[in-house]
C-alpha cells in the first residue's frame, strides 16, 4: 500500500508559491517597476558614548563645577566601604555620578544652565519665572488621567 509523499515535500502550487515569497523577500528590487529613486538622508546626530562606569571616567566626563562634588562623595563612600566591608554605598554613588556624567556628556551647556538655575533657587528661594509647584503638577497629572 502507498502511503503517499512524506510529510515534508510540497506541491506544486505551495511550491511555486514558496518560491514567489522567497523572490520577492530575498530581491525585493525585482518588483513591478525597474528603477527605484535613492534618496539622501540628512545625517543623523548620535549622542556620545556614555562614559565609562569607572571613577576616573565619570570624573573626566563631569563639569569642572561638579568635579569637587565627586570627589568628596566619592571619599566618603570609599571611607564607608573600608569601615563596613561593603561595596554598596560605593556603588550607589558611582551609579548616581555615571548617570550626571550622562546628562552632561549629551548636552554639557544645557546641564550647566540647569546647574545655574537650581543654585540661583537655592541661594535666594525663590522659584525661576514660569515655573509650576510640585503640588500644581500633581494636580495637572490627576487632571489629565482622570483621577
Amino acid at each position: 500500500m502507498g502511503r503517499g509523499p512524506p510529510p515534508w515535500t510540497l506541491s506544486r502550487r505551495r511550491e511555486r508559491g514558496l518560491r514567489r515569497l522567497l523572490r520577492q523577500r530575498l530581491l525585493p528590487n525585482r518588483t513591478r517597476h525597474r528603477y527605484r529613486v535613492l534618496v539622501a538622508t540628512p545625517a543623523m546626530h548620535f549622542p556620545p558614548d556614555p562614559p565609562d562606569t569607572s571613577p576616573r571616567a565619570i570624573r573626566a566626563a563631569l563639569l569642572p563645577e561638579e568635579v569637587d562634588a565627586f570627589d568628596a562623595d566619592y571619599r566618603h563612600a570609599l571611607k564607608t566601604a573600608a569601615e563596613a566591608l561593603s561595596l554598596d554605598e560605593l556603588r550607589q554613588t558611582l551609579e548616581h555620578w555615571h548617570r550626571i556624567a550622562r546628562m552632561t556628556q549629551l548636552d554639557p551647556a544645557a546641564h550647566r544652565r540647569m546647574l545655574q538655575r537650581a543654585d540661583r533657587t537655592l541661594r535666594t528661594g525663590e522659584p525661576q519665572p514660569g515655573s509650576v509647584s510640585a503640588d500644581q503638577v500633581k494636580a495637572l497629572l490627576r487632571e489629565r488621567l482622570g483621577l
